[in-house]
């Protein structure tokens, strides 16, 4: 990303959004337990589909610094992608 791509938010969305070549990046603005709501309005707004949302979190088992890519899995005990879940209605995470 160029020194000049900024975050802008969208009020009607719920979400601060940076458009790329290519890609949408979304921050909803919401309390972390009510995320599915923003993300729910982005994905009817630019019209995609769950196989074109990929959620982006926090883990308190993962150590700062680290990552891990999971595909498949469900929300376990985060509020926040239960939300996302509610909000899609139905298991998106499953396989």
């Amino acid at each position: 990303m160029a020194d000049r791509d900024v975050f802008s938010l969208d009020k009607k969305q719920g979400v601060e959004v940076l458009k790329t070549e290519g890609y949408i990046l979304a921050k909803p603005q919401t309390f972390m337990n009510d995320s599915g709501r923003a993300v729910r309005k982005v994905m009817d707004f630019y019209k995609l589909g769950i196989g074109e949302v990929v959620v982006v979190h926090d883990d308190l088992d993962i150590a700062f610094g680290e990552y891990k890519i999971q595909k498949e899995k469900g929300p376990k005990v985060h509020n926040g992608l239960k939300s996302v879940e509610q909000c899609l209605e139905g298991p998106i995470f499953g396989g």
